[in-house]
């Protein structure tokens, strides 16, 4: 909130308690209720949530609290009317299914990692897909970026995890958007220049309902 506060022109806040720490219990989802509460005029969604089994190590009581924080958050989201930024490692088809339950503005799967036929699930629900610098090296990313339709995709750079290919070695910053809007207008037919446009009005019609 501090950023976004000190940088209003370029940052728009989200909150949220990813599920890596959906452990920690209800003190955190209490502070995420809090920060709605008194800055909903500026916080634009909730995130990153989301449902990740790796985070509990085959524990059955951490799985149930993770996705009982998960189902609460989204209960806000649902209450606050605020769209939500999705972790969905191995969970994206979960996930949809559970949004159905919901009343969500909207939604974004960030760094989606499913395969075609869930991101088409999403994708048929309005639900958005983002993608980061991996697309300029994944097989695997590169035809879910084909298969996606330009209105209803993100960009982003899940810094500062690192990546490879032609970023192998170097900080994962900002910067790096360029890259993945010049390849995703590649594969979507499009000039970097209409890509980045399309992205820009794509996130503003998420987060700011413009």
């Amino acid at each position: 909130m501090e950023i976004g506060e000190k940088f209003s022109s370029v940052v728009l806040p989200l909150v949220g308690l990813h599920p890596s720490f959906a452990s920690k219990g209800d003190a955190d989802l209490d502070k995420v209720r809090e920060i709605i509460s008194k800055s909903r005029q500026r916080v634009v969604g909730m995130g990153e949530i989301g449902l990740d089994q790796r985070y509990v190590r085959g524990s059955s009581g951490a799985w149930q609290k993770q996705l009982s924080v998960f189902q609460t958050q989204l209960e806000m989201a649902e209450a606050a009317e605020l769209p939500v930024n999705l972790h969905s490692r191995d969970t994206a088809g979960s996930i949809i299914a559970m949004l159905d339950s919901y009343q969500i503005k909207g939604a974004v799967f960030h760094w989606f990692a499913g395969d075609e036929k869930t991101m088409g699930k999403a994708l048929d629900r309005g639900f958005y897909i983002s993608f980061t610098p991996s697309i300029t090296y994944s097989k695997r990313v590169r035809t879910l970026a084909k298969a996606c339709v330009p209105e209803l995709v993100l960009t982003e750079t899940d810094g500062p995890v690192p990546f490879w290919g032609e970023f192998r070695g170097v900080t994962t910053r900002p910067p790096l958007v360029k890259r993945v809007v010049e390849e995703l207008g590649d594969l979507m037919g499009l000039t970097a220049g209409d890509m980045a446009r399309q992205v820009e009005q794509n996130a503003k019609r998420l987060f700011l309902g413009k």
